[in-house]
């Protein structure tokens, strides 16, 4: 059988490989012509043997953590649901419930192709991709994937549909409309502070200085140490 690769040496002393069909070339960035013949070995070997790489990885990658041949992608979802703030982590662990995230939830790290990711990320929209890739990401920052699936150039771009404000005459029809008292008293409220409807729900006479007459609160998205907000 006729070897996918050959060996030579440039002028340098940088040993290279070269396709013997294409003759494209790639460096395989050593002088030293013993560990050259290691690495063209083995990208002969994986061409020539491409249904044993697998096991033959995973063989290898349990020797450096005998977790990592194992891990699923169910175990990256429990570990970032452990990251940030309690609503932070409520909100993670609340969105990878998402069948969404099915076809991988208990996949291997290291059986993952790009094409998994991209299958998920074109059958969904921009929430998905965008935790997808932060998954994606904190997976290799852990050490648990020994390499990006998909590099930072491959993930497609998210597109924000454009948002903007009610206006004061689409705020007064939602309150001519409303026959209920105090829910049309809550939509005033919103629109008057510019609250999150969570922080809006949230608010008690304690956060109203009614000395100076200053409505202060602190969002909860930013956590209990941010600087409040104080509305006149």
């Amino acid at each position: 059988m006729q070897l996918k690769y050959r060996l030579y040496r440039r002028r340098n002393g940088v040993f290279y490989s070269q396709e013997n069909d294409s003759q494209k070339q790639g460096t395989l960035r050593t002088s030293d012509k013993r560990e050259a013949e290691r690495l063209l070995n083995a990208m002969n070997e994986s061409h020539r043997q491409p249904t044993i790489n697998l096991n033959l990885a995973r063989a290898y990658l349990a020797a450096h953590d005998p977790k990592m041949a194992n891990r699923t992608w169910q175990a990256v979802m429990d570990e970032m649901a452990t990251h940030g703030i309690p609503t932070t982590q409520d909100r993670c662990a609340r969105g990878f419930r998402s069948k969404a995230y099915d076809p991988i939830r208990n996949k291997f790290l290291v059986q993952t192709t790009g094409a998994d990711l991209l299958a998920i990320i074109h059958a969904n929209g921009n929430c998905v991709a965008h935790y997808l890739r932060r998954l994606h990401n904190l997976a290799v920052d852990l050490g648990w994937l020994a390499w990006p699936i998909l590099a930072k150039r491959a993930w497609p771009k998210i597109r924000s549909q454009s948002k903007r404000a009610i206006t004061a005459e689409e705020h007064a029809a939602v309150i001519a409309s409303e026959k209920n008292f105090e829910r049309r008293a809550y939509y005033e409220l919103l629109y008057e502070t510019g609250a999150s409807q969570t922080d809006a729900a949230n608010l008690a006479t304690e956060n109203i200085d009614w000395h100076n007459g200053i409505l202060i609160y602190r969002r909860k998205k930013l956590g209990p140490f941010s600087e409040p907000a104080r509305l006149t």
